[in-house]
């Protein structure tokens, strides 16, 4: 009995792919995309919409959904009043509103998810503000230094 050795002698994989039994009998994408022609395909979709025509509830299935987006359930739009200036109390007047049935839990949570990128933003925005007063601060006192050395 004859074992592969895909490990190294300390345990680790070996570096490389490992071939798979079965990848052998596999065709690459590029042949198949290859060896059916534009009037294959043609023919392939005459064929099935005929099928779909003629009762194929399976063909009609198909051929609808490459031919018609999926779709999607949109909200309402929604009107909140949202002091933004206090993001604490405007977080808690969403929930607040989602307990109270005014809104959905998905719009609650869109709004949630909007109110905190405000408030990353606004913390960004802090940030860069402090660092530049501690950039002007350190260059106050560089120059202060070269006055005082000269």
């Amino acid at each position: 009995m004859t074992v592969k050795k895909e490990r190294n002698p300390d345990g680790t994989f070996r570096s490389g792919n490992v071939v798979c039994k079965g990848s052998r009998k596999r065709v690459p994408k590029s042949l198949l995309k290859s060896a059916v022609t534009d009037q294959d395909f043609r023919d392939l979709l005459t064929a099935g919409l005929k099928k779909a025509k003629g009762g194929d509830d399976s063909w009609a299935q198909w051929l609808l959904s490459r031919r018609i987006p999926a779709v999607r359930a949109i909200a309402p739009p929604v009107q909140v009043d949202l002091d933004l200036t206090n993001l604490d109390t405007a977080l808690r007047s969403i929930l607040q509103s989602v307990a109270d049935g005014e809104l959905s839990s998905d719009q609650g949570r869109d709004l949630i998810s909007a109110v905190q990128g405000v408030a990353v933003a606004v913390k960004i925005e802090e940030l860069q503000e402090r660092m530049e007063e501690i950039t002007r601060q350190l260059n106050e006192r560089a120059g202060h230094a070269r006055l005082t050395a000269v």
